[in-house]
């Protein structure tokens, strides 16, 4: 259906600063959500769209009709979405598994697991989860 799913790698906050100029020197904007409607509509907040975000927490987005906005964010979205500053997420066929796309010396790399992700954040994101409710995840 034409969507696309990227991962801004970690790596770019670490970019030097004419690459990150162009997109905000944040650690804190990888947790911005943005995408682009039809070329004419753009979301960007901070709203997860899950039942958590919706009715619990106190995060929200926002929803521009500018094409002229859609435009100029779809060009910034490009250079994004380039291999050295970004993972492509797909869905692993016949499994269905998340996988992140990226490339090495120019080559495609496919990651099972979230890259960049070391055992500790790992085991600890999976203890936390046996206390969260599947409804709100």
């Amino acid at each position: 259906m034409g969507v696309e799913l990227h991962e801004l790698k970690p790596s770019l906050a670490a970019a030097p600063e004419k690459e990150r100029s162009r997109f905000g020197s944040s650690g804190a904007s990888l947790h911005a959500k943005s995408f682009v409607v039809d070329r004419e509509q753009v979301f960007v907040g901070s709203l997860n769209l899950d039942p958590r975000s919706v009715d619990l927490n106190t995060e929200l987005g926002i929803i521009v009709e500018s094409p002229e906005l859609a435009q100029g964010l779809l060009r910034q979205f490009e250079e994004l979405f380039k291999p050295s500053f970004s993972y492509r997420l797909a869905l692993d066929k016949p499994e269905g598994d998340l996988v992140w796309i990226s490339e090495e010396k120019g080559r495609e790399v496919r990651y099972t697991r979230d890259p960049e992700v070391g055992f500790w954040r790992r085991s600890s994101t999976w203890f936390l989860s046996i206390f969260a409710p599947e409804s709100l995840l």
